[in-house]
């Protein structure tokens, strides 16, 4: 299988890495910060896998399309793509401005929509496929103090469930994890 992870070298991300080349999966790993990122596919080579690593912002339009492009180009395939970018940006309300709340529906939200809709042609037509966006359990019970990320995940979990309908029938599985 080929498995793409954004957010792939730190974290979640990092440990769904390791999990997926230590079951014999090709993975695809993408992120920002390219010293990290190169650092962490050396020890995925190093464990055996056969790994892509591409620095990209997810937040960026174009970027989400870019990870998927390369990863089928090199691979010919993608089986599962794993929706991991973000951080957890949590504050106060009031302590959140414009840019915050932009910035965290980008990398969290619009990556989410922008990878799945570059992942499914190709799923299509391999015959089917899985899409796994990471989320948190403040999603679904947020609490004081939690924005903008709660507000951003929850918006993610609606992506999640619809998309999951629209695309059931090409044989393409979407869930979400709540951490």
């Amino acid at each position: 299988k080929v498995v793409a992870i954004s957010g792939g070298s730190e974290g979640i991300g990092r440990a769904t890495a390791l999990e997926f080349v230590a079951a014999g999966a090709t993975v695809a790993i993408c992120a920002r910060r390219i010293d990290v990122l190169d650092a962490f596919a050396g020890e995925l080579t190093a464990l055996g896998g056969e790994v892509l690593a591409i620095a990209v912002d997810a937040s960026q339009p174009g970027a989400m399309e870019h990870f998927v492009a390369s990863t089928v180009a090199r691979f010919g395939r993608i089986d599962i793509l794993v929706n991991n970018a973000g951080s957890t940006a949590q504050g106060a309300f009031e302590q959140a401005g414009d840019a915050v709340w932009g910035y965290d529906l980008s990398v969290k939200l619009l990556a989410q929509v922008r990878a799945s809709r570059a992942a499914i042609p190709h799923m299509r037509k391999q015959g089917g496929g899985r899409i796994i966006n990471i989320s948190m359990a403040g999603a679904k019970q947020p609490h004081a103090a939690s924005f903008p990320t709660s507000v951003s995940r929850a918006a993610g979990l609606a992506f999640t469930k619809a998309l999951s309908q629209e695309v059931a029938c090409d044989n393409i599985l979407v869930n979400a994890v709540a951490l």
